[in-house]
């Protein structure tokens, strides 16, 4: 698991003081390669996983959708509240 996150960027590790021993402050992990990889920890199929990734990229669409009506609202609003000459209506 470690080798294939490690290709990605998710994990990476650092001998800093030349020791050959892999200490704590010399690992860093990700968050998204934790995500990634609980169901492979719990020991569910990988299917489980491309499942959490497809949930996560639904939450990131939706929030874009719903930052997108919101512009668009505004924007309806604004253009509707100003008069052909572009002041606004009292």
């Amino acid at each position: 698991m470690d080798e294939r996150l490690g290709r990605v960027g998710l994990v990476s590790w650092q001998d800093m003081n030349l020791d050959g021993i892999l200490q704590f402050a010399e690992l860093t992990i990700g968050a998204d390669a934790i995500v990634l990889a609980t169901p492979e920890i719990a020991g569910l199929p990988y299917v489980i996983s491309g499942l959490v990734a497809a949930g996560g990229l639904a939450a990131a669409l939706s929030t874009a959708d719903g930052l997108l009506m919101t512009i668009s609202n505004a924007l309806s609003t604004i253009s509707t509240t100003r008069s052909s000459t572009g002041t606004p209506r009292s």
